[in-house]
């Protein structure tokens, strides 16, 4: 469907899912393993997808020729990866477990090279990772948020829907409903959201970002924790900013001049200038009292420190952002775009979205409560800025906001849709496998399969880190199992020269280590945002 750290989560949980389009069709001239010739010396059969194995005609007698082969048991010599009749299930939604009767597929290593499960474990095939039991996480207080204790759900039921059954874990008080993930602090002294600190400081994000110029913008911090508002209505709060270009994550960060806060309210205010055009940075602020006459103090413990955060670390949380360009109406939508995906990702954090109501569902017409919503969400940043771009699945007279029902052009809520709207801008990446090209706001179809040669998931690009060789993306991603957007930083493996076939499913550079246990996310198809013709 519809498809930085921690913030920067590192767990790619719930890639956003399109229906698999019908496999290519095997190859006419094979048949059954009973019609295998025996071969002899000298005959050899062709092998067109040079996979080592030929098809059942064709013989050839110089075995030394490329592109044949001693064997004639490839029942697709088209596709590489499919080679042997296997026994498989069908797996409607691309899940791992199948479900019906076994069928002869023409598969390779596993049933999944062909888009089939080797067994038939799924109760509910048209919803991934809804199995014959599903995984839940106690929820004591009911606020549908778990903490580590997991349980066993059947299948009819999902977990919101069970007593005491979550579907997210991440609840630091299971035994208080007010607090959970995705929830407002409160200046109490207590860890509210459940993200490490009581009372840390929130980044604000804005529609069109903070007063952002081409050179600068604002971080608009608001304050929970008592010494820093004490400081504040004295008169007395300063911040030392950290800064750097997303594309420059593998550097020192950059520090601004330390300087006192501008106040409203309590939200406090600070500048960052003397930027580049159209970068995407990232932001985060050490907090302090400095009372007149004297030194700098540090109000709040240390957090998150780690061998690339500031020394003494930042004590409110990431801001992430993008400066405007210098001027273009292209460039200029470009910006808009990821400025709306990143007000996206900020409501997200403080927002209850789940199955348990219709919440996710409403804001991006979903066609149901459990639907992943990654092209959706990209759609939706883009809608305003984007010509003929609709969010909405279809044209509902009772759309929100987000969606414009006047809007009568095709829904963009599945990649291939995403692809088809990009139309001459939408390229292969291995075009440019080194992102020489890549430029904030470009669409990334992602997690290609043998079904879905476009990718099955949407990402909103931001920047590309040479030193760490990893990109950085922006994302509303998941279902009812996940229900809310990212930033994060991963590594390409899409072309040849980085992504081998193995085993486990997928390889990963050296480069890429820190992410293989979560996944790899695999760009095959980028949209760019050059085309005037499409700009509002």
């Amino acid at each position: 469907m519809r498809s930085l750290t921690t913030v920067f989560l590192l767990s790619f949980v719930s890639a956003c899912n399109v229906a698999p389009d019908s496999p290519p069709p095997d190859d006419p001239t094979a048949s059954i393993a009973s019609a295998i010739i025996e071969p002899g010396p000298g005959t050899c059969f062709l092998d067109s997808d040079r996979d080592g194995f030929g098809k059942l005609t064709a013989v050839h007698d110089d075995c030394d020729d490329p592109g044949y082969s001693y064997s004639n048991s490839d029942c697709n010599d088209v596709v590489a990866t499919k080679w042997r009749i296997m026994r498989c299930y069908a797996d409607e939604d691309h899940d791992g477990y199948g479900t019906g009767p076994a069928l002869d597929v023409c598969a390779g290593n596993t049933c999944a090279s062909a888009g089939y499960a080797s067994n038939d474990d799924d109760c509910d095939d048209t919803r991934s990772s809804v199995l014959t039991t599903h995984t839940c996480f106690v929820d004591a207080d009911g606020d549908h948020y778990g903490a580590t204790a997991t349980a066993q759900v059947a299948c009819a039921i999902r977990c919101n829907d069970a007593p005491n059954r979550a579907e997210n874990a991440g609840d630091c008080n299971d035994n208080d409903a007010a607090i959970h993930p995705h929830r407002y602090e409160s200046p109490n002294g207590i860890d509210d959201d459940c993200d490490g600190a009581a009372d840390l400081a929130r980044a604000n994000y804005g529609i069109s970002g903070n007063t952002n110029t081409s050179t600068g913008f604002d971080v608009r911090l608001s304050l929970y924790n008592a010494d820093e508002r004490a400081a504040a209505s004295a008169g007395e709060l300063w911040g030392r900013v950290y800064y750097r270009k997303l594309e420059a994550h593998s550097e020192p960060w950059l520090t601004m001049p330390d300087a006192p806060a501008e106040m409203s309210s309590f939200v406090a205010v600070f500048h960052i200038t003397g930027l580049e055009p159209l970068k995407a940075y990232e932001v985060r602020v050490d907090l302090y009292k400095k009372p007149a006459g004297g030194e700098l103090e540090r109000i709040r413990p240390l957090r998150d420190c780690n061998a690339k955060a500031p020394k003494d670390c930042a004590n409110s949380d990431t801001y992430y952002t993008v400066t405007l360009p210098t001027s273009g109406t292209v460039k200029t939508a470009r910006a808009n775009i990821v400025l709306n995906a990143l007000y996206e990702y900020g409501w997200f954090r403080t927002h209850s979205l789940g199955n348990w109501d219709d919440s996710l569902k409403d804001r991006y017409q979903l066609v149901a409560n459990d639907t992943a919503y990654c092209t959706e969400f990209y759609a939706n940043a883009a809608q305003p800025f984007l010509i003929g771009m609709n969010p909405c699945r279809e044209d509902d007279t009772t759309a929100t906001s987000h969606c414009d029902p006047a809007d009568t052009g095709p829904s963009e809520d599945s990649v291939n849709d995403m692809k088809t709207w990009f139309d001459g801008s939408a390229e292969d990446f291995e075009l440019d496998p080194d992102f020489t090209q890549r430029l904030p706001g470009d669409w990334l179809g992602v997690r290609e399969d043998a079904t879905s040669a476009c990718g099955r998931h949407t990402q909103l690009f931001l920047a590309y880190d040479p030193g760490e060789e990893s990109y950085w993306f922006v994302e509303g991603n998941g279902s009812y199992s996940n229900p809310f957007g990212r930033i994060e930083h991963t590594v390409n493996v899409d072309h040849d020269s980085r992504c081998q076939n193995q085993d486990d499913g997928v390889y990963c550079p050296p480069s890429a280590r820190a992410y293989c246990d979560s996944g790899c996310f695999m760009i095959r198809t980028v949209g760019r945002v050059n085309d005037a013709s499409k700009v509002d």
